[in-house]
């Protein structure tokens, strides 16, 4: 299991770490144009919204895969 920290697009940022074998997909919010909208399979509300941009995630998860 590779985990990568991202942080939460909340007005008091908190870090989470993501499995990366359980993300779904990726993409900017349409509803929230200040973060990236992470889907993971084990959220229930369909997912989370983080500050890191979809290309700094895919940055983070390829180092991740390389470890």
């Amino acid at each position: 299991m590779k985990f990568i920290k991202l942080t939460e697009c909340y007005k008091e940022p908190k870090d989470i770490y993501i499995n990366v074998e359980m993300i779904g997909a990726l993409y900017m919010a349409e509803d929230r144009k200040d973060c990236t909208k992470l889907k993971h399979l084990s959220h229930n509300n369909g997912g989370y919204y983080i500050k890191e941009k979809p290309e700094e995630i895919l940055n983070l998860i390829e180092k991740a895969k390389a470890l």
